[in-house]
């Protein structure tokens, strides 16, 4: 096991533990300074047999981490790393933070989302704390839900200063200012849905009568050719499809509609060209369509409402309240593996009656 010092850098001192494999250089870990402890310290208690030598190529990365602490526009290659010594999950981690360019920042929440795990924040927020490679892994771009920083390897001050290199901002309230994170998606689903004052969006035996009960003579669309510019197409469960082509009016959607269904083989007569069935898990059937071109999309149905919000797959809801008490049917929410917030973006009243509240979730 070899050692190379860097010693002269705005942080202190940095240390890279290297090795050869199939002859080439491989970094084993870079050890930064500490608040009271030195890399130096830290290669000697870690890796006491190693021996202080260099190379070429180990050379090169010493000028490009001199570089980065500059504040130069520098990217190491990840081959470089031994990320052999890593878990699988772990290197998944590193590869997705690797590729958090220059001037951006993710959050923990957003990194574990893009790997598939809907509940991984802390998990990746592991991941990163024990990164072996600091800096060739740039893991001060990853931070919190909320703003704020959260650990790093060396240090408060260190991480603030190197994202200050890169152009991040704070507020002064030692938060991030970033008008939109690495790995945030730039899809939307978005639900737009009735309920009674007591939460069902439809009464005991299926019905909607009573979503006429405020008469409406000017025919408000109460939003509803808003949302439908702001989408690309509509998702909804076989059960709503199968509602609404009984309703006696005419074909409501101008956009596309997807109906999930793991048994529907084709759409029924008369409705061709106007829905397509889809099957698969819904995570799955959501990135499917999204892959066609349709980014942001209305999602309808009281299941499918419910399975997407279970997947965290709600990014705004819109709902609009009539003012009466059904005392049962079916509800708009379901149970939640924990709980999730949301902001309010805006309330609006339309009839002197029904209200409508605009919610957009937090991430």
């Amino acid at each position: 096991m070899n050692r190379k010092i860097i010693k002269s850098t705005p942080f202190g001192s940095v240390g890279i533990i290297w090795t050869v494999l199939n002859d080439s250089p491989r970094i084993v870990r870079v050890l930064l300074s500490k608040p009271g402890l030195s890399a130096e310290h830290q290669a000697s208690q870690a890796y006491p047999n190693s021996q202080a030598s260099s190379c070429t190529e180990i050379d090169a990365i010493v000028a490009a981490i001199k570089g980065i602490l500059e504040g130069d526009d520098i990217e190491i290659p990840l081959d470089v790393a031994g990320l052999d010594s890593c878990s699988a999950f772990q290197q998944s981690v590193l590869r997705a933070e690797h590729r958090i360019p220059r001037g951006s920042v993710s959050t923990y929440r957003l990194i574990a989302t893009h790997l598939g795990k809907q509940n991984g924040a802390r998990a990746v927020g592991n991941a990163l704390a024990n990164n072996p490679f600091p800096l060739i892994v740039p893991c001060h771009r990853a931070i919190r839900s909320d703003r704020h920083l959260g650990g790093y390897q060396g240090g408060f001050e260190m991480k603030r200063a190197l994202l200050e290199k890169e152009g991040i901002r704070f507020d002064a309230s030692e938060r991030v200012v970033c008008a939109q994170f690495h790995y945030q998606r730039i899809m939307s689903n978005i639900v737009f849905i009735a309920t009674s004052l007591d939460g069902y969006i439809a009464d005991k035996d299926g019905g909607l009568d009573w979503l006429q009960s405020i008469p409406n003579p000017e025919n408000l669309d109460m939003g509803w050719v808003d949302l439908i510019d702001r989408i690309d197409a509509v998702v909804m469960g076989r059960k709503t499809f199968e509602k609404v082509c009984s309703f006696d009016c005419d074909w409501p959607y101008s956009k596309p509609v997807f109906v999930l269904s793991n048994s529907m083989k084709s759409i029924p007569e008369g409705y061709e060209g106007k829905a397509e069935p889809i099957k698969g898990s819904l995570s799955e059937v959501i990135e499917a369509i999204h892959q066609k071109g349709y980014k942001h999309l209305y999602i309808d149905g009281g299941s499918t409402v419910q399975g997407l919000l279970k997947e965290d797959l709600i990014d705004e809801m819109i709902i609009t309240v009539i003012p009466i008490l059904l005392g049962g049917g079916i509800p708009l929410f379901g149970e939640l593996t924990k709980p999730m917030e949301f902001e309010h973006v805006k309330m609006e009243v339309f009839l002197n009656a029904i209200v409508q509240n605009h919610y957009r979730r937090k991430k």
